[in-house]
């Protein structure tokens, strides 16, 4: 939690290129196996979209999901999560113009996570991005 923090003090100071560079050792162990990986890594991919990087955002997100969601989604606590990193997932792909990979993830949100205060976000966000 430490180095999660201590990333996000690198962003609020102004230099999101170190917390990007800090936040980095959330992919691989020990810190990628930690329960609070998969929040440093969607903090990550938030910085790369702030920094006009959406393709690279949505990139660490589909690993992160990939490594992450089946852990978080038997987890109490962390299940709360999945549609979180999926409506930023969403997001940055539309944002890298890829909307037609974007809607199942929204839809995905919708019909998993109806009563989520990420559904209706989701549904807006589906909207737009389907043609």
């Amino acid at each position: 939690m430490a180095e999660y923090e201590r990333a996000n003090c690198f962003a609020l100071a102004g230099d999101p290129n170190q917390a990007i560079q800090k936040l980095e050792r959330f992919k691989a162990d020990p810190l990628g196996s930690s329960p609070v990986a998969p929040l440093a890594l969607l903090r990550q991919a938030q910085l790369y979209r702030a920094a006009n990087n959406p393709g690279q955002a949505a990139a660490v997100l589909t690993d992160c999901r990939t490594k992450h969601e089946p852990a978080m989604l038997k987890d109490a606590v962390r299940a709360s999560w999945v549609p979180l990193l999926r409506w930023h997932h969403a997001a940055a792909l539309k944002a890298a113009n890829q909307a037609a990979q974007a809607a199942p993830i929204l839809e995905s949100i919708v019909k998993d996570f109806s009563g989520s205060e990420w559904a209706e976000p989701a549904r807006r966000l589906l909207k737009e991005a389907k043609p």
